[in-house]
């Protein structure tokens, strides 16, 4: 396990062919996983958290959170200086001015026509009556 030097952490730290342990203290620790890493390795990251936890003298019930690369957590990404991802708001985003989401209209509107019924299309019997019926016949 090497430790790293550099302050501040950034994204560009994290290597996906490679497990990394984030020590938060007495918040807990995070355990990351690159994505290229080989299986041994994801198998023991995070074996290799809890004896960290020991190595540092951590109590049993600190919390350990494995994070794969691509489904960072915001709480993770909140250590990490200018982490963005693609797609990220920058600053208020995208604005939009009033009247260019949908053309507005001065129609006149009924609401008193929400509640009319329409007829049935059919004059003596609904369909499920007809297939109640139907069923009823063939029970007998």
């Amino acid at each position: 396990m090497t430790a790293v030097d550099e302050i501040p952490l950034k994204k560009e730290h994290l290597d996906p062919y490679d497990c990394f342990i984030l020590d938060c203290g007495s918040s807990g620790i995070f355990v990351w996983v690159g994505k290229k890493c080989t299986d041994d390795e994801k198998k023991a990251g995070m074996k290799n958290g809890m004896d960290f936890i020991s190595k540092k003298g951590y109590p049993n019930w600190t919390q350990v959170t494995r994070v794969v690369e691509g489904g960072e957590t915001p709480i993770f990404k909140q250590f990490f200086s200018g982490w963005r991802d693609e797609g990220d708001q920058v600053g208020m985003g995208k604005v939009f001015r009033q009247g260019a989401l949908a053309k507005q209209s001065n129609e006149k509107f009924d609401a008193t026509q929400l509640h009319d019924r329409e007829k049935p299309k059919h004059k003596n019997r609904t369909p499920s009556r007809r297939w109640n019926r139907r069923c009823r016949d063939l029970a007998r």
